[in-house]
């Protein structure tokens, strides 16, 4: 009576440690879960801010010549921790030239250049509304630092060369982003923030 139930035991051991292995060889492959992407953001807020401020008025000195803005362009990581939710950083860059004439004839300083470099670090949290082999659609919220240097030089000397660094909140508020492709593809962002008011490019899953 012992010897049947000894093999009973030993049987039920053997199939015990076979099954979780016979499940594993059943699973599917696993998804990527780490995401790289690059795009370029039109519209940053910091651009909107500095060609607002450069306006003037009938009491400034100064009229501005030219607006050149370069950016922001945006480069980010992000990992799936769940199948909504996602977790990463994005770098923004963007850098502005500014010139200006005076408005006073005779003015010692008769021409005035300023430049506007901003770099952005921003964590970032995603939700996924939609996320299929086709494509997602989600909502993102980036807050973060901006490192901003601003230089002013007048009258295309040294007279005035001075260059000035401020540390400042960044932050990006997607309302509504869209992936098309599963492992590899272009996506789009509408939103605010210091990646732009609208932003794409291309991603690649790992």
């Amino acid at each position: 009576m012992k010897y049947p139930i000894f093999f009973t035991c030993v049987l039920a051991t053997i199939l015990s440690f076979m099954r979780p292995a016979s499940l594993m060889a059943q699973e599917k492959p696993r998804e990527p879960r780490h995401s790289f992407e690059m795009g370029y953001g039109f519209h940053p807020v910091l651009e909107i801010s500095r060609k607002v401020a450069g306006l003037g008025g009938w009491g400034s000195s100064w009229s501005r010549e030219t607006f050149r803005p370069i950016g922001a362009f945006t480069m980010g990581y992000s990992l799936d921790v769940s199948k909504r939710l996602q977790l990463g950083v994005t770098c923004s860059y963007l850098s502005i030239k500014e010139e200006y004439e005076s408005r006073n004839p005779g003015s010692s300083a008769d021409y005035r250049v300023e430049r506007t470099k901003s770099w952005a670090l921003m964590p970032k949290v995603s939700y996924k509304w939609y996320d299929k082999e086709d494509g997602s659609i989600y909502s993102s919220l980036l807050m973060g630092v901006d490192v901003r240097e601003g230089t002013v030089k007048e009258n295309s000397r040294t007279d005035l060369d001075e260059t000035k660094t401020l540390y400042e909140l960044a932050y990006q508020v997607t309302v509504l982003g869209a992936r098309l492709g599963n492992k590899k593809g272009i996506f789009a962002e509408l939103g605010f923030g210091y990646s732009g008011l609208n932003t794409v490019g291309f991603f690649l899953k790992l």
